[in-house]
């Protein structure tokens, strides 16, 4: 019930959705109400699609990339899902957020994490649908990581289950040494919190940081639609943050 009530409230506060329905508004509403929808929604398309106006708040959230020399050697590095929607022709459709994954493998590859550990159940409502961890590690498999460094659990549908099953699978297997939790860096701070609610103590590797270093001129007059979108992300953490609180996740 959660996991429908969160991708409800995540859908109810996006601002395109907000500047969709000014923008219907405007063809059946008359005089002056006419006049203020249309207006109001051409000033939050404005805002929601200004660079500047979103780099100066979502700065206040996202987590700054780690370089290599800050880190040290880990037993797991903990790989948060919610990054591919299915597959398409046997192929896994990737979004922007699968950069936790790319970074995962990099770090193995440098030695930096002995064991990828995938944590992720199917974000769809459906209980049939295939766990997201389960795709990426055949995923991983393909790549010739061999499975005795892939672990997995499939059914967490959201971060702080994801914290919760990770413990039980630590705490099952005895499983010592430091612990690397990767994931974007718009959803760190919410992960990191909800790890140390479960009494795991984890170090942040923060991915994709999605920021975009453009002059004042194309920052600030310019639209860009690619932020209208990137609003939904930073309300919906900011948004989480505010729940698991009240909740007591975090």
């Amino acid at each position: 019930m959660f996991h429908i009530i969160s991708k409800i409230t995540s859908f109810a506060f996006s601002p395109f959705l907000w500047i969709f329905a000014l923008f219907c508004l405007f063809f059946f509403l008359k005089g002056r109400w006419k006049d203020i929808s249309i207006k109001s929604a051409l000033f939050l398309l404005f805002l929601f699609s200004n660079n500047f106006f979103y780099k100066n708040i979502a700065l206040y959230v996202l987590e700054s990339p780690k370089p290599y020399k800050q880190l040290s050697e880990y037993e797991l590095g903990i790989v948060l899902c919610g990054m591919v929607s299915g597959q398409i022709d046997g192929r896994i459709n990737f979004h922007p957020a699968s950069d936790r994954l790319f970074q995962a493998i990099d770090l193995y590859k440098r030695k930096y994490i002995k064991k990828i550990f995938l944590s992720g159940g199917s974000s769809l409502i459906s209980e049939n649908a295939t766990g997201e961890a389960d795709l990426l590690e055949s995923y991983l498999l393909r790549l010739g990581i061999p499975q005795d460094d892939i672990i997995k659990e499939n059914k967490s549908k959201n971060t702080y289950q994801n914290a919760l099953f990770t413990r039980q699978y630590i705490e099952k297997n005895n499983i010592e040494g430091k612990l690397l939790l990767i994931t974007s860096s718009m959803h760190i701070k919410r992960a990191e919190l909800c790890f140390l609610k479960q009494g795991l103590e984890v170090e942040t590797y923060p991915t994709n940081f999605g920021i975009k270093n453009k002059n004042f001129l194309r920052t600030f007059i310019i639209p860009d639609v690619d932020i209208l979108f990137q609003w939904d992300e930073l309300i919906h953490e900011v948004l989480g943050l505010a729940i698991y609180k009240f909740q007591g996740y975090i």
